[in-house]
């Protein structure tokens, strides 16, 4: 299925990459034509557990502005992700009616009638389902898991090359204790055999970076954080990537590189998050194998092109709109 016509987009999800790399890979997936894309900085988990009213007022105030700036997005189709952009989008269809249709990428924490259809990862469903959601007129569309544009085949692998990926610490999982210190060790006896090179983020403490600079032979091989160039390099050539649990896209992004993916035991904070959820589900369906597995040549099963799942129906949700309202 195709798009019957050329359809205009706007992106707007709060300013975090996975976001808008999320919502970019649907656009260009469908061939939705984005002209134009607004980030709204957003609040942080931290502004939720302590400070809630001050961070709804904030998100609040920024939507009001960007409403401001982008009043009428007449016969557009609305890709959006983050959940301080709720009031935005429902304000503008509020004002435009079914001049819009509002497609959100992820699990939105607001109300659902806020949009037209959802695509949800399944990582995130045991979630919406303790939230008992009432039935909606929304359309939500299951994925295994978030969209990424990242090809599955991209380079020419090399045995030796080998990529492990730190994020930081979340509500799901710690970099203290004795779980990360024996990661950094497996490293070190990877690094003895193989070419090594260990990407930080953006997410990566000051803490974790001074635990990883005790160890010597593992302090020259890391990528930093704003080398996107020198970490997509060896991405693409690694035939096998470790990554740590707390981040569901960079996993995302190992998997769907073609390379066997390992992941670290890392002791589990809170059981009822999305992470903990998605890092489980990966090690019991076997698209990813415990770091311990290592030099293990292939997982049990192939990831789902997440991306492949949802395009038919979105291609048919913005058909059945066009058809209807334009």
């Amino acid at each position: 299925m195709e798009l019957e016509n050329a359809t205009e987009a706007w992106v707007i999800c709060v300013r975090r990459k996975a976001h808008l790399n999320q919502c970019q890979a649907l656009a260009e997936a469908t061939g939705l034509k984005v002209s134009k894309t607004i980030e709204i900085p957003g609040t942080t988990a931290t502004d939720y557990k302590l400070v809630k009213l001050a961070s709804v007022a904030k998100a609040i105030a920024l939507c009001l502005r960007a409403f401001a700036m982008n009043p009428f997005p007449q016969n557009k189709v609305i890709l959006c992700s983050g959940r301080s952009i709720s009031l935005l989008v429902w304000m503008w269809k509020l004002w435009t009616g079914k001049k819009l249709l509002s497609i959100y990428v992820g699990h939105a924490k607001s109300p659902l009638v806020f949009y037209d259809l959802m695509l949800i990862p399944e990582h995130d469903v045991p979630i919406m389902q303790r939230r008992r959601i009432p039935p909606v007129s929304v359309e939500i569309i299951t994925t295994t898991g978030i969209l990424t544009r990242q090809s599955r085949d991209v380079g020419q692998k090399n045995q030796a090359t080998v990529l492990a990926c730190l994020g930081g610490d979340n509500i799901t999982f710690s970099y203290d204790g004795p779980a990360f210190q024996a990661f950094l060790t497996t490293l070190e006896n990877v690094s003895q055999t193989h070419e090594l090179k260990i990407a930080v983020s953006g997410r990566t403490t000051l803490r974790i970076r001074q635990m990883l600079d005790t160890r010597t032979r593992l302090k020259s091989l890391i990528i930093e954080a704003h080398d996107r160039e020198a970490f997509v390099e060896t991405r693409n050539r690694a035939s096998s990537i470790f990554v740590c649990p707390d981040s569901i896209t960079m996993i995302s992004e190992a998997l769907a590189s073609g390379a066997v993916v390992f992941v670290p035991k890392f002791e589990a904070l809170n059981s009822h998050t999305s992470d903990f959820h998605f890092v489980t589900d990966c090690i019991h369906k076997g698209y990813v194998l415990n770091a311990e597995a290592f030099p293990a040549s292939a997982p049990g099963a192939r990831f789902p092109d997440s991306l492949a799942q949802a395009r038919p129906h979105v291609l048919a949700a913005i058909n059945r709109w066009r058809s209807a309202n334009i």
